[in-house]
């Protein structure tokens, strides 16, 4: 039972870790443009 406890703590902490990824991406996408034209 320890197993799948341990099991579901690092299922979890993979899906944060994409939400994460997904996020940064998504920021990325709309900061970048605005760097972009604010540096010209």
């Amino acid at each position: 039972m320890n197993g799948l406890k341990d099991f579901s703590k690092i299922v979890n902490n993979y899906k944060a870790l994409i939400v994460l990824i997904i996020a940064g991406k998504v920021l990325i996408s709309i900061a970048f443009p605005q760097v972009v034209k604010s540096l010209r």
